[in-house]
């Protein structure tokens, strides 16, 4: 359906009410911020999300679903959540969670991500 892994985790974020900031999704999905702002900038695009400064506080900017956003989740979300039943099948409960340990561990040691890597910068 044209959305990316990341800009799925916002999307679920914004539709259950996990996250409505910046600031709180960078917290919750393991990307830096200025990735998250990028995926936002293409949800904002594709029309799926909107940005709207808080009245009360204009340094806060809040992200909400729009109409499309709202339809999409929850004909998206099957889909996703069949896919994790099929690679998670067969792995224990507690394989799953030594599993999300070490990946947490990996994330916690590569430390915040400042620049993408490029093609040239891996050979």
């Amino acid at each position: 359906m044209g959305v990316t892994t990341c800009q799925w985790a916002i999307l679920e974020a914004a539709f259950f009410g996990n996250a409505n900031t910046l600031t709180a999704l960078a917290r919750i999905i393991p990307v830096d911020a200025a990735g998250i702002s990028r995926q936002l900038d293409k949800l904002q695009k594709s029309g799926l999300v909107r940005r709207r400064r808080l009245r009360s506080d204009r340094r806060t900017i809040r992200i909400e679903l729009t109409e499309a956003g709202l339809d999409l989740v929850p004909k998206l979300a099957p889909l996703v959540y069949d896919n994790n039943r099929k690679f998670l099948s067969g792995i224990t409960t507690a394989e799953q969670a030594a599993f999300f340990d070490i990946i947490r561990k990996m994330m916690q040691n590569a430390g915040p991500v400042t620049e993408p890597v490029t093609a040239s910068q891996t050979n």
